[in-house]
């Protein structure tokens, strides 16, 4: 089944607000579960907004690191979300598994398109090069910094990472 309509959703969240969990609303509404599920952790987050369609929202690595660490700390990920405006906990998750295997570069900005050729037309300005160096310099900091940890700490071969 594809994804649930805009009437299956209403119909959902009318459930949710009466009460009713996402199991027995996905068994009434004959829904798939995990889908109805996912609506009603939008919904405790976003009440009765999840049933627009939101665009894709980019968050500042600032803002993602002090999740991760709050996630880490033990925070509830649905709260955080309500708090810091997330679009859905997932997206914490997701966030967490990069950082414990990437570190701080999995939640910094990635540059988009193509790397500029060698020989373009248009030179880049100081700033332009200083903020190059600058983001290669901060990526070699933060790999470097995950293998000196891995080193002082290696995992057992039972644990995720």
């Amino acid at each position: 089944m594809g994804k649930l309509t805009l009437i299956q959703r209403q119909q959902a969240v009318e459930l949710f607000e009466q009460g009713y969990g996402y199991v027995l609303v996905s068994r009434m509404l004959k829904l798939n579960q995990s889908q109805v599920e996912l609506l009603s952790r939008m919904w405790r987050i976003h009440g009765k907004l999840c049933l627009m369609r939101r665009k894709n929202k980019h968050y500042p690595f600032e803002t993602k690191k002090e999740v991760v660490t709050r996630y880490l700390q033990g925070d509830n990920p649905i709260e955080l979300a309500k708090q810091y405006n997330i679009s859905s906990d997932r997206l914490i998750r997701i966030w967490v598994k990069k950082w414990k295997i990437s570190g701080d570069v999995a939640l910094r900005p990635r540059m988009k398109g193509y790397p500029p050729a060698g020989d373009t037309n248009m030179p880049l300005t100081e700033v332009e090069k200083l903020q190059r160096d600058n983001y290669y310099l901060q990526m070699q900091v933060d790999v470097l910094k995950k293998l000196k940890a891995l080193r002082e700490n290696p995992p057992s071969a039972n644990s995720p990472i």
